[in-house]
């Protein structure tokens, strides 16, 4: 049997990141707590260290505008980086399983 490979930080990040947006909306954007916001900046920073600039700015937007206009004006801001961070996430994981099979007949 396959032991399951570590998660890589991309995927670590991209994971976070939209574990971090899923909360927002489940708390309120009107009443999102210091915690949650703190988790979306350290989703921004963990996104950034892993090379995936786009995604990095576009939750720092989310928390800029969310801070700035609130949270109606925030949400074509949450669906951007909600969507980023998905197909990033889905890319990834596909051009990672490629790799795994890439020489295997079977894969």
């Amino acid at each position: 049997m396959a032991r399951a490979r570590p998660a890589d930080p991309i995927t670590t990040a991209l994971e976070s990141a939209l574990t971090a947006l899923a909360q927002a909306p489940h708390h309120g954007l009107r009443r999102l707590t210091a915690p949650a916001r703190t988790r979306l900046t350290d989703s921004a920073a963990a996104l950034q260290r892993a090379g995936l600039h786009t995604a990095a700015r576009l939750i720092r937007d989310l928390v800029t505008v969310l801070h700035r206009d609130g949270a109606t004006a925030a949400v074509p801001a949450w669906v951007d980086a909600q969507i980023q961070l998905a197909v990033s996430l889905e890319l990834h994981a596909e051009g990672a399983q490629g790799r795994d099979t890439a020489g295997n007949p079977d894969g």
